[in-house]
């Protein structure tokens, strides 16, 4: 393990809508940092072609400043959390060598979760044997191969719908190519050394929003302004494919699922906003609670945001 990476990281964290990326483009414009880079830590923006649903930040934006973790998957691709914690390492690293500071941002509090507490020490699994198990789900079903997760791991199946292919997939590949169960691997991870972590400290901010109707009011404004500025033809591009399916999960993302079945089924309009709305306020639930669950975190109300207070808890990271 490295020495510890001298100053403290600054971490951008909040449910979705809450306004990160732009307060993170804002801190980097105030010239408060020596050669700021922002680091997206969002399951949904490293995919290529899917811009208007996740939310990116455009062109101009990441022109004006380094954006890391951005595009680096086609959508047919998998990506892991183990995957972002190496691709996070290496991009901090390259940061420093440049003494510049980097700025993680982003709601995937999955990602950030083991951030903190370092990854599993699950091996790699050859793509051949994952395109093989996920080639069966879509052949048999994936409640066939829940039925087969009981059987050689209750634990994790019994935490997980018979509809979940990802967790499926995940659990299943692990059992094929190891001979051990996912759990078991997890639970080993736990009773010894992390094979690895993050060796630096964190200047974590958490926008929570005080009144949650704002927040539910800017979801729905902001998927309203993505059927505007054209998410159905971003999602018909990718249905166009041909080599895409709803099991993968960049199809999964809120928004892309709704439209893609929007369009499978000629639908009518409102009602994906209302299915996508719903959707969004349920992730940013999920991405609540996650949050309640973290420690040492300087909470800021979304809706009010006070960049005084902002800079002096960033001041350590200077």
């Amino acid at each position: 393990m490295s020495k510890t990476l001298s100053k403290p990281i600054i971490c951008i964290i909040g449910p979705t809508a809450s306004g990160k990326s732009k307060l993170a483009l804002e801190l980097c414009r105030k010239n408060w940092f020596n050669k700021p880079e922002i680091i997206s830590m969002d399951s949904a923006q490293i995919y290529k072609d899917i811009d208007i649903a996740t939310a990116k930040p455009n062109k101009l934006e990441q022109a004006q400043f380094k954006h890391h973790l951005i595009d680096i998957c086609d959508p047919k691709e998998s990506y892991s959390v183990n995957r972002f914690i190496q691709d996070t390492l290496i991009t901090i690293k390259n940061i420093k060598k440049k003494e510049g500071t980097p700025i993680i941002v982003g709601g995937t509090m999955m990602y950030f979760n083991r951030l903190l507490k370092g990854m599993h020490s699950v091996p790699k699994i050859p793509d051949h044997v994952r395109n093989q198990i996920l080639e069966e789900g879509h052949r048999v079903g994936w409640p066939s191969l829940h039925k087969r997760l009981i059987k050689v791991d209750s634990d994790l199946a019994d935490k997980i719908s018979p509809f979940d292919a990802q967790r499926i997939q995940r659990g299943i590949e692990v059992w094929t190519y190891t001979g051990k169960s996912l759990s078991d691997w997890i639970n080993l991870s736990k009773k010894q050394e992390k094979i690895f972590k993050l060796d630096c400290v964190f200047n974590t901010i958490a926008l929570i929003p005080k009144d949650r109707s704002i927040l539910h009011d800017k979801i729905k404004n902001r998927f309203n302004n993505m059927i505007k500025n054209g998410l159905i033809e971003e999602v018909m591009r990718l249905k166009t494919r041909g080599d895409l399916s709803p099991q993968l999960p960049s199809i999964k993302i809120v928004g892309v699922k709704q439209a893609w079945e929007y369009l499978d089924l000629n639908g009518n309009k409102d009602d994906l906003i209302f299915k996508s709305v719903a959707a969004t306020r349920q992730l940013a639930k999920r991405q609540l609670t996650w949050i309640r669950s973290f420690e040492n975190l300087q909470q800021i109300d979304s809706n009010n945001i006070d960049f005084d207070h902002v800079i002096s808890i960033c001041k350590p990271s200077f």
